[in-house]
C-alpha cells in the first residue's frame, strides 16, 4: 500500500490538474461536514470574516475573507492581556463572525468551563458590537453593528 501512496502523491504532483482537483475536492469534502447555510456564505460574500470559536479551515474550504483575532482560539487567551487584544481586534476589524454554536447548554468550553468566561473581554464584545444576523444548522451569524454598551462600571474592588 505505501508503493501505491507514493505513486499517487507523485502523480499528484507531476499531472496537470491533478494537485487543483485534490484541492477543490478537499475544500468539497470540508464543505460536506460543516455545512454553512449557503445564505451565510452568500450575506458574507468578499467581506472581512472571524470564525469563532475553532472551525478556521472553513474559511479555507468556502474562499473565505478571514481576519482573525489575534489569539483566534479564544479559549487560548488565557490571560486579561490575551483577551484585550482580542477584543479591541473584534471591535475594529470583521464585518462578520461567524460562530459553530455549541450542542453543550450553556456551552462549554475546554475542561467544562463556561464559554463565555474563557475570554470575557472578547465576550463582550461580540455582545455589545454585534447583531444575531441568523441561526442555522448549528452557525450563527453575526454581523458588526454601531456599539451599543456603555463604558464598564466596577461595582466594588476586592482587597
Amino acid at each position: 500500500q505505501a508503493p501505491m501512496q507514493v505513486v499517487d502523491r507523485l502523480a499528484t504532483l507531476a499531472l496537470p490538474g491533478r494537485l487543483g482537483q485534490r484541492i477543490e475536492q478537499a475544500k468539497a469534502d470540508q464543505r460536506t461536514l460543516y455545512a454553512i447555510p449557503s445564505r451565510f456564505i452568500t450575506t458574507i460574500g468578499s467581506a472581512p470574516v472571524h470564525i469563532d470559536p475553532q472551525e478556521i479551515s472553513a474559511a479555507w474550504a468556502y474562499d473565505l475573507t478571514w481576519r482573525p483575532t489575534p489569539v483566534f482560539q479564544t479559549y487560548s487567551a488565557y490571560n486579561p492581556t490575551l483577551d484585550h487584544l482580542n477584543s479591541e481586534s473584534l471591535a475594529n476589524k470583521p464585518q462578520f463572525v461567524l460562530s459553530r454554536l455549541s450542542p453543550a447548554s450553556p456551552a462549554t468550553g475546554i475542561d467544562g468551563r463556561l464559554g463565555v468566561q474563557e475570554s470575557p473581554q472578547y465576550s463582550r464584545a461580540l455582545l455589545c458590537d454585534y447583531t444575531v444576523n441568523g441561526i442555522e444548522n448549528r452557525w450563527a451569524l453575526l454581523t458588526r453593528t454601531t456599539p451599543h454598551c456603555g463604558p464598564l462600571t466596577p461595582l466594588s474592588t476586592v482587597p
